[in-house]
């Protein structure tokens, strides 16, 4: 299992994961060279996958850079669907019935607007019931414009974000990551009130409290007591998505302003 984060802000899109990997029902930390995630420049996005790694007999790394240059989508919406039927037709149930998931967050066009967008693409029974596939196939949903703001859009996006500072998608390892993430989401935001940190005014700026956040959990792991083996760690990868739709890979450490 891995933790795919997606964060969907005024300031734009935050796309995150770490580098465990399973494949064969265990949990593996020493995929460091699988990449997690994948930007799609002609679309202005970026797609990740959790879960189980492989499609059929091929690694999913492979598998999304050969789907995504045989697929001629000229939009996400058409993506989302696109990838969801050829899942549909090549995806093969593993020994251990682990189900597999994607985030694909991007910038659209709705009524001549820019607006972000994440869908979802999955064929699982969700954190409660282990992941575990259904059988029913891969299942595609647009959670942000068809369902968490789909009252604001496409031109009262600002009033959304003033109501809550962004709206965050995440899969994986959750049990253990989301109490954790949570509650660095909380201290954040205890130290913008006290003026110890300022708040984000990039969505760079907002990409290295993730960073930080994904740091910090692994650290946790690595420095105290827990049970069983990290399920998180190894190599952070995050990329943003300003806006206009530009994609840019946040560096691994922040140059210090003199």
């Amino acid at each position: 299992m891995t933790i795919q984060v997606v964060d969907i802000s005024a300031l734009g899109i935050v796309c995150a994961a770490d580098s465990a990997i399973t494949f064969e029902g265990s949990h593996r930390t020493n995929q460091g060279s699988w990449p997690k995630l994948f930007p799609i420049e002609s679309l202005r996005a970026v797609i990740g996958y959790y879960g189980y790694a492989n499609v059929g007999n091929q690694t999913m790394p492979n598998w999304l850079r050969r789907s995504l240059l045989r697929i001629q989508a000229n939009s996400l919406d058409e993506l989302a669907f696109e990838l969801g039927e050829k899942l549909d037709r090549e995806w093969i149930r593993p020994p251990r019935n682990d189900g597999t998931g994607f985030h694909l967050a991007g910038i659209t066009v709705l009524d001549q607007v820019n607006v972000p967008c994440f869908y979802h693409i999955w064929n699982h029974n969700g954190v409660d019931g282990g992941y575990k596939a259904t059988g029913l196939g891969f299942q595609v949903t647009s959670d942000f414009l068809g369902r968490d703001a789909a009252k604001y859009v496409p031109r009262d996006l600002d009033r959304f974000f003033e109501k809550k500072w962004s709206q965050v998608y995440r899969n994986g390892a959750l049990r253990v990551y989301s109490n954790l993430a949570c509650s660095l989401y909380d201290f954040t935001k205890r130290v913008w009130e006290k003026g110890l940190i300022q708040r984000p005014e990039r969505i760079e700026d907002w990409a290295w409290h993730y960073r930080f956040q994904l740091e910090t959990v692994k650290s946790m792991y690595k420095y105290l007591p827990t049970k069983g083996p990290p399920l998180i760690g190894r190599k952070i990868l995050i990329y943003t998505i300003d806006p206009e739709g530009e994609i840019q890979k946040l560096p691994s450490h922040r140059r210090k302003v003199p």
